[in-house]
């Protein structure tokens, strides 16, 4: 469907949203295994497709948000994008934007506290 993108500027916008929506599918259909949490650590093991991985405990973080926080929070933190893209992308108004991504960190902090007993 490339054809039917209207300007070529809008490509990393169109793409990331493609990327963002074929992983949600993913995940909600494969899912993960927790393999469980070292409170000492500051990784934690997954079993994903019967390979384990290591993730950090802030990605382990922004698995736990909603999907619409965690798209807001990879678009911007992890991609870089600027809110106006993210608005584009997420076809969501800038202030839903803004109000997603300080939900989403406000939530991070509350997830990553409860983690290592810092309540």
């Amino acid at each position: 469907n490339i054809q039917k993108l209207k300007e070529p500027k809008y490509f990393k916008t169109w793409i990331s949203k493609i990327l963002i929506n074929t992983t949600n599918d993913y995940l909600r259909k494969n899912g993960m295994i927790d393999l469980g949490h070292n409170e000492n650590s500051y990784t934690k093991e997954v079993l994903i497709d019967d390979k384990i991985e290591t993730k950090i405990d802030l990605y382990n973080a922004i698995d736990e948000l909603e999907d619409k926080y965690k798209d807001a929070i990879i678009l911007r933190y992890i991609e870089d994008l600027k809110v106006e893209e993210i608005s584009n992308i997420l076809d969501r108004p800038i202030n839903t934007i803004k109000t997603h991504l300080r939900k989403a960190i406000k939530d991070m902090k509350s997830i990553l506290k409860e983690g290592y007993g810092n309540e």
